[in-house]
């Protein structure tokens, strides 16, 4: 009985210096954004296997399903036994990303045949995605039933969210010199972040300081309405380009407004 329990006791004793000599991984972190990801571990080595390789694999998943994976291998060695070595290692998504995503990953060391792993989780990544049509331009009618690259936009020297400058674009204008130059200087602002020539920048630069001077729904009337039409006429020249020969949309945005629109409405639309 005796020689039994030394026995047991004299295999504990030996696997857990087994298990200190061994060479191991301890830590394995992820981080990731939109444009790329970043791997970094550490690894213990104990008294021998002071050279390894550790094998990585990063997954992007998009509801549920992986879309994107990356793998590989990196080498990590040491002088000196019972040292904690760090690693990294980057990369870049081989696509633009569009939407919400999921970034999860593991690194695996493999020694005398025996693998050993860790996995991380980073946080979910939210990509913007481009502008439907870039280069495009798009009337105030066009703005009004399709969705925007922002969620907000600076007009008259405030940042103004989408509802609000919706609520701008649905408004009959009754002859309002300032609603109307409201409707087509966010509709350039639009186009302009959508890709758009940034050509009219002056023009939309001038139409901020009038509507700062004359907010919108104050009804100027004489030599300053006039002002505000005519920097209404160059937006709406740029606004209705459309995208080319082929383009109708701005015909089905004009139609669309004779829809909502009053008679005074309708002889700002057509000037």
């Amino acid at each position: 009985m005796t020689i039994t329990k030394m026995t047991v006791v004299f295999a504990l004793v030996l696997a857990l210096a087994g298990a200190a000599q061994a060479t191991h991984l301890v830590n394995l972190e992820g981080t990731a954004d939109c444009d790329g990801w970043q791997v970094s571990g550490l690894v213990h080595f104990g008294s021998t296997n002071l050279a390894v390789v550790v094998d990585y694999n990063i997954d992007l998943l998009q509801d549920g399903v992986v879309v994107i994976a990356a793998s590989g291998s990196v080498p990590v060695a040491t002088d000196a036994p019972w040292s904690n070595v760090s690693f990294t290692v980057t990369g870049t998504w081989d696509d633009d990303l569009c939407g919400i995503y999921a970034v999860a990953g593991s690194a695996t060391l493999t020694i005398d045949d025996v693998t050993e792993g860790l996995t991380f989780t980073a946080p979910d990544l939210d990509c913007d995605c481009p502008p439907e049509d870039d280069g495009c331009f798009r009337t105030p009618g066009y703005w009004k039933n399709h969705d925007w690259p922002v969620e907000s936009l600076m007009v008259a020297g405030v940042e103004t969210s989408r509802d609000d400058l919706m609520a701008i674009l649905w408004s009959s204008v009754n002859g309002d010199a300032t609603v109307i130059l409201a409707k087509h200087l966010i509709a350039a602002k639009l186009n302009v972040i959508s890709g758009a020539d940034d050509g009219i920048q002056g023009v939309i630069d001038d139409a901020d300081a009038f509507l700062i001077d004359h907010p919108v729904f104050s009804r100027p009337g004489g030599s300053t309405k006039q002002s505000g039409l005519a920097l209404k006429d160059d937006l709406a020249d740029y606004n209705e380009q459309g995208c080319g020969d082929d383009d109708n949309s701005d015909d089905a945005d004009k139609s669309a407004a004779i829809e909502n629109s009053t008679w005074s409405d309708l002889k700002d639309l057509y000037r």
